[in-house]
């Protein structure tokens, strides 16, 4: 049986009918950090930006729904970034994924030769692979598995979690 929660995502809409203002602009940029207030989780706040180091405490559901969330709010209400120490334990991981994208990047080149740019910019100015992690998946499916079964970045799908079998 399926269920519904209650928690209502807010829209990352503008209204149409609100004007820019460089007052909001201003407070947004001008708001203090805090780990106690903001970001309870984070183990320090440098230049109004929290940085994590990610023990093992924070791999119980709760704790990581409480550290996600946090995210969240610093991405969407917050200074927009955060520094996360120790996100792999495996550096040799980070250095195959690398190497994945860089060849994916070069094959895409070699592939694009004499086309023109697209709405980002003209040809040549941005590296960019379109559909990244199904063509990641596709390269190496171990490397992607690896990679994206990160605990502290599990990605959760509404079926897994509201939908029953």
């Amino acid at each position: 049986m399926a269920t519904k929660r209650s928690h209502k995502v807010p829209s990352h809409f503008f209204p149409k009918d609100h004007k820019a203002s460089l007052e909001e602009f201003r407070d947004l940029c001008s708001q203090q950090v805090t780990t106690e207030h903001r970001c309870p989780m984070a183990s320090a706040v440098t230049s109004n930006i929290p940085t994590y180091d990610l023990p093992s405490r924070f791999l119980t559901p709760e704790s990581l729904n409480t550290l996600q969330d946090e995210w969240n709010l610093i991405l969407l209400s917050g200074p927009g970034v955060f520094v996360v120490k120790k996100l792999y334990k495996d550096l040799g991981l980070i250095d195959r994924v690398n190497e994945i994208y860089t060849s994916l990047i070069a094959s895409e080149k070699v592939g694009s030769s004499g086309r023109s740019g697209d709405y980002f910019s003209s040809a040549g100015l941005n590296s960019r692979i379109w559909n990244s992690l199904f063509i990641h998946c596709l390269a190496d499916s171990e490397a992607f598995a690896q990679y994206y079964s990160n605990p502290w970045l599990a990605v959760r799908f509404y079926v897994q979690n509201h939908c029953a079998s």
